[in-house]
Protein backbone atom coordinates (compact mmCIF):
# COMPACT_ATOMS: atom_id res chain seq x y z
CA UNK A 1 0.00 0.00 0.00
CA UNK A 2 2.81 2.46 0.77
CA UNK A 3 4.35 1.80 -2.66
CA UNK A 4 1.09 2.85 -4.32
CA UNK A 5 0.98 6.04 -2.25
CA UNK A 6 4.53 6.95 -3.27
CA UNK A 7 3.72 6.39 -6.95
CA UNK A 8 0.56 8.50 -6.73
CA UNK A 9 2.40 11.32 -4.95
CA UNK A 10 5.15 11.29 -7.60
CA UNK A 11 2.61 11.40 -10.43
CA UNK A 12 0.74 14.25 -8.75
CA UNK A 13 3.92 16.27 -8.19
CA UNK A 14 5.14 15.81 -11.77
CA UNK A 15 1.76 16.85 -13.20
CA UNK A 16 1.60 19.86 -10.86
CA UNK A 17 5.11 20.98 -11.81
CA UNK A 18 4.37 20.80 -15.55
CA UNK A 19 1.05 22.60 -15.16
CA UNK A 20 2.84 25.71 -13.88
CA UNK A 21 5.25 26.09 -16.82
CA UNK A 22 4.19 28.52 -19.53
CA UNK A 23 5.55 30.63 -22.37
CA UNK A 24 4.54 34.21 -22.96
CA UNK A 25 5.71 36.63 -25.62
CA UNK A 26 4.65 40.07 -26.82
CA UNK A 27 3.61 40.13 -30.48
CA UNK A 28 3.58 43.38 -32.46
CA UNK A 29 3.30 42.11 -36.02
CA UNK A 30 2.89 38.97 -38.11
CA UNK A 31 5.34 38.97 -41.05
CA UNK A 32 5.19 36.66 -44.05
CA UNK A 33 8.19 34.45 -44.68
CA UNK A 34 9.39 33.00 -47.99
CA UNK A 35 7.17 29.97 -47.36
CA UNK A 36 3.40 29.80 -47.81
CA UNK A 37 1.54 29.41 -44.50
CA UNK A 38 4.58 30.36 -42.44
CA UNK A 39 4.91 33.62 -40.51
CA UNK A 40 7.45 35.26 -38.26
CA UNK A 41 6.01 36.88 -35.16
CA UNK A 42 7.71 40.22 -34.55
CA UNK A 43 8.29 40.24 -30.80
CA UNK A 44 10.86 42.99 -30.38
CA UNK A 45 13.26 40.50 -28.78
CA UNK A 46 16.73 40.91 -30.27
CA UNK A 47 18.22 37.41 -30.04
CA UNK A 48 15.02 35.37 -30.52
CA UNK A 49 12.93 34.45 -33.52
CA UNK A 50 9.41 33.06 -33.26
CA UNK A 51 7.89 31.36 -36.30
CA UNK A 52 4.36 30.09 -36.76
CA UNK A 53 4.95 27.30 -39.26
CA UNK A 54 1.80 25.87 -40.81
CA UNK A 55 3.52 24.48 -43.89
CA UNK A 56 6.09 21.96 -42.63
CA UNK A 57 5.47 18.29 -41.92
CA UNK A 58 5.30 19.21 -38.22
CA UNK A 59 3.19 22.36 -37.86
CA UNK A 60 3.72 24.51 -34.83
CA UNK A 61 4.94 27.59 -33.06
CA UNK A 62 8.74 27.43 -33.01
CA UNK A 63 11.09 29.45 -30.83
CA UNK A 64 14.64 29.97 -32.09
CA UNK A 65 17.77 31.36 -30.45
CA UNK A 66 19.77 33.46 -32.93
CA UNK A 67 23.49 32.73 -32.88
CA UNK A 68 26.38 35.12 -33.54
CA UNK A 69 27.23 33.28 -36.78
CA UNK A 70 23.77 34.03 -38.21
CA UNK A 71 22.40 30.54 -37.63
CA UNK A 72 19.42 29.79 -35.46
CA UNK A 73 18.80 26.99 -33.00
CA UNK A 74 15.37 25.61 -32.14
CA UNK A 75 14.94 25.93 -28.37
CA UNK A 76 11.21 25.22 -27.97
CA UNK A 77 8.39 24.10 -30.19
CA UNK A 78 4.67 23.71 -29.67
CA UNK A 79 3.13 21.14 -32.00
CA UNK A 80 -0.13 22.16 -33.66
CA UNK A 81 -2.47 20.43 -36.05
CA UNK A 82 -2.82 22.28 -39.35
CA UNK A 83 -6.25 23.74 -38.52
CA UNK A 84 -5.02 24.88 -35.07
CA UNK A 85 -2.01 26.52 -36.67
CA UNK A 86 -4.12 28.40 -39.22
CA UNK A 87 -6.64 29.49 -36.57
CA UNK A 88 -3.85 30.86 -34.38
CA UNK A 89 -2.35 32.71 -37.36
CA UNK A 90 -5.75 34.19 -38.23
CA UNK A 91 -6.35 35.33 -34.63
CA UNK A 92 -2.92 36.97 -34.39
CA UNK A 93 -3.28 38.58 -37.82
CA UNK A 94 -6.71 40.05 -37.01
CA UNK A 95 -5.42 41.76 -33.87
CA UNK A 96 -2.01 42.90 -35.11
CA UNK A 97 -3.39 44.19 -38.44
CA UNK A 98 -5.43 46.68 -36.39
CA UNK A 99 -2.20 47.93 -34.79
CA UNK A 100 -3.05 46.13 -31.58
CA UNK A 101 -0.01 44.52 -29.98
CA UNK A 102 -0.82 41.44 -27.96
CA UNK A 103 0.55 39.00 -25.44
CA UNK A 104 0.57 35.36 -26.51
CA UNK A 105 0.62 32.81 -23.69
CA UNK A 106 0.69 29.04 -23.85
CA UNK A 107 1.85 25.95 -22.11
CA UNK A 108 4.58 24.14 -24.08
CA UNK A 109 2.32 21.13 -24.34
CA UNK A 110 -0.02 23.39 -26.42
CA UNK A 111 -2.24 23.98 -28.24
CA UNK A 112 -4.36 26.09 -25.86
CA UNK A 113 -3.25 29.69 -26.47
CA UNK A 114 -4.37 32.73 -24.58
CA UNK A 115 -4.22 36.02 -26.44
CA UNK A 116 -4.38 39.15 -24.36
CA UNK A 117 -4.36 42.78 -25.48
CA UNK A 118 -2.42 43.60 -22.30
CA UNK A 119 0.98 43.30 -24.01
CA UNK A 120 2.66 45.77 -21.62
CA UNK A 121 2.46 43.25 -18.79
CA UNK A 122 3.91 40.56 -21.06
CA UNK A 123 7.54 40.02 -20.14
CA UNK A 124 9.96 40.76 -22.96
CA UNK A 125 11.37 37.36 -23.81
CA UNK A 126 10.48 33.73 -23.74
CA UNK A 127 9.16 33.43 -20.22
CA UNK A 128 9.02 30.15 -18.45
CA UNK A 129 7.03 30.56 -15.28
CA UNK A 130 7.07 28.07 -12.46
Amino acid sequence: MSYLRIVLICVFLSVSANAQRFIQIPVFELKSTEFVDSWELFTGIQDKEVVLDCTSFLNGLNFYQLKNDGKKELVEGIFLYHHECRELGDRIYQLTSRDQPLCLKSYPEGPDFQISKDWKSCQAGLSHGK
